[in-house]
């Protein structure tokens, strides 16, 4: 068998990976409550960066919180679909899961209904210039940059007030999202049988 054609058959058998793959309820309903525990150990963790004044870690991890909460809704809405019976992509649902702005989003979404901060979110591009400030902070709250001949330096960036107002977003996040991480499987997926609760899809 020549190198090319086990190439070519790793793709089929991959393609095929990819037509046939499915995830039911139940494994939902765990990925839903384990990406919900990891999001709020990562904020519990950044409270305590932050009471002991190391600021820039603590942003860095309280903005991790904020994105594997922003899992939580994509998740749901699949959920939703299964218990409907509706079609829906996995591969699409595996792919926002992995795209950071897409997780920075859907959180400012869920965060924003709490929040008294002045963000349209009907104003695509003042959305998307504030998540690509976001995703940039966060990077620049873990690397050493360099802009314009200008050296980042992340404890130089992230200031006290950035790294709570952090915490308080995905602390808003998480307090949302707690209540259904509480339920059981049976509970919950009754839930998702109302026709009321895709209103709190996305």
């Amino acid at each position: 068998m020549t190198i090319n054609s086990i190439y070519n058959k790793m793709l089929v058998n991959r393609k095929e990976k990819k037509l046939t793959m499915k995830l039911d309820y139940t494994l939902l309903y765990k990925l839903f409550c384990s990406c919900y525990k990891n999001g709020f150990d990562l904020l519990v963790e950044a409270k305590l960066l932050y009471e002991n004044e190391r600021y820039t870690r603590a942003y860095t991890l309280a903005h991790l919180s904020f994105e594997e909460l922003g899992k939580l809704p994509m998740i749901n809405t699949y959920m939703y679909k299964v218990v409907h019976g509706s079609q829906y992509d996995v591969q699409h649902l595996m792919k926002r899961m992995r795209d950071h702005k897409e997780k920075i989003q859907v959180s400012h979404f869920t965060s924003d209904l709490f929040s008294n901060e002045d963000i349209d979110l009907t104003d695509n591009r003042k959305l998307n210039q504030y998540i690509n400030e976001m995703n940039n902070m966060k990077n620049n709250s873990i690397y050493v940059g360099l802009n314009n001949g200008t050296i980042s330096i992340p404890n130089d960036v992230v200031t006290k007030q950035k790294a709570e107002k952090m915490i308080e977003m995905s602390t808003m996040h998480a307090t949302f999202h707690s209540h259904f991480s509480q339920l059981s499987e049976e509970e919950l997926k009754k839930l998702h049988s109302d026709d009321l609760y895709k209103l709190l899809i996305r």
